[in-house]
């Protein structure tokens, strides 16, 4: 086996970088209490070559400039400690749109599937909705989905009977917006051009 020592230099430098880089909840979200806004992940720590170590850490947020605050803040750490930072592949954040006709539209058709107000959530993760509106800003979305217990976790499961009631919530709102499409530019549901995506 190759022997990756460290100098003790370079060790007690690792371990000023791993203390003082933001890890776990930066900050909570404004606009949705008990939500996530802003969060980073020290996903990895690996030898990277000779007197090199790589430490990869997943920033996510759901609004663009507090992702980019704390990339530089984290660039910032790393260039203290005589390292360097560099922007791989990312996700778009996606912010909450309360007034979002769309919205409305879901959350009645939740009470008339469930018998009851939908909680309005915003989920701490790489949404493909968020890839999505990247891409087509103009247009109005949601994100819903079936009970899901342990998500992103080796246990991970879905309740069956919440598959059937996602499916309902589906169909009434398809038919809703077939009926009565959203007007106005933050419902359009078409579009005119096709997209690369």
């Amino acid at each position: 086996a190759v022997d990756h020592a460290l100098s003790e230099e370079s060790e007690a430098r690792l371990l000023d970088l791993l203390l003082l880089l933001p890890s776990g909840v930066v900050k909570n979200s404004a606009e949705i209490p008990g939500s996530l806004e802003t969060s980073n992940n020290i996903a990895r720590v690996r030898w990277a070559g000779p007197g090199s170590v790589e430490v990869l850490c997943l920033a996510r947020s759901t609004l663009p400039s507090a992702l980019i605050e704390l990339r530089s803040r984290i660039s910032r750490v790393a260039r203290r400690l005589i390292g360097t930072a560099s922007v791989g592949e990312s996700f778009p954040g996606w912010a909450p749109n309360r007034t979002s006709p769309l919205l409305h539209l879901a959350q009645d058709a939740f009470r008339r599937v469930e018998g009851k107000a939908a909680a309005l959530e915003a989920v701490h993760s790489s949404l493909e909705v968020a890839a999505i509106l990247e891409k087509l800003p103009h247009i109005d979305a949601v994100s819903f989905g079936p009970d899901v217990n342990g998500a992103k976790s080796p246990g991970e499961c879905v309740r069956i009977d919440s598959v059937e009631k996602t499916w309902d919530l589906t169909k009434k709102m398809l038919a809703r917006l077939a009926s009565a499409p959203l007007g106005g530019d933050a419902g359009d549901v078409c579009l005119d051009e096709p997209v690369d995506l």
